[in-house]
């Protein structure tokens, strides 16, 4: 008789964080309008927070890029407060860059115009990358983040 060994290695299923922001259909409508694999999307998930810095160094590389990309900037973002962009980002940024505070992320990721995801490599962001065999740029904070971005 032969032992089997079981490695629970995630979650069996999808669950919710309990996220109460509403997702903005817009965003979808704005994919519509970009190129295939042209757009960057952008989030980290329900819990990260970041600090000023961080938000305005994304925000200023995002300018710079000239590249399109949906952002999610969702309340409490920054340190746990609300936050803002600066009038000049979205001056510099008006027609590639599409700002939202929450996005129906599995729609948004087997978007045909999604080139790349930079992503905090939560659990079901990663399942959600894997499914859709979309290109991801890794920026883990905790837990589990660091262990997905090195898989």
């Amino acid at each position: 008789m032969h032992s089997i060994s079981i490695f629970p290695v995630a979650p069996p299923h999808k669950y919710s964080s309990g996220n109460t922001v509403a997702q903005e259909p817009s965003c979808i409508t704005w994919l519509n309008t970009q190129a295939p694999n042209s757009v960057s999307y952008i989030s980290f998930g329900t819990l990260v927070e970041i600090s000023k810095e961080q938000f305005l160094e994304i925000a200023r590389g995002l300018a710079e890029s000239e590249q399109p990309f949906l952002w999610v900037v969702r309340p409490k973002l920054v340190n746990g407060s609300e936050s803002s962009l600066p009038e000049e980002f979205l001056e510099a940024v008006a027609g590639r860059g599409h700002v939202v505070t929450w996005a129906p992320q599995q729609q948004v990721l087997a978007h045909p115009a999604i080139g790349g995801f930079w992503t905090h490599c939560g659990w079901n962001s990663t399942i959600e990358i894997i499914c859709e065999g979309v290109p991801m740029i890794c920026l883990p904070f905790f837990g589990d983040q660091k262990e997905n971005a090195e898989c």
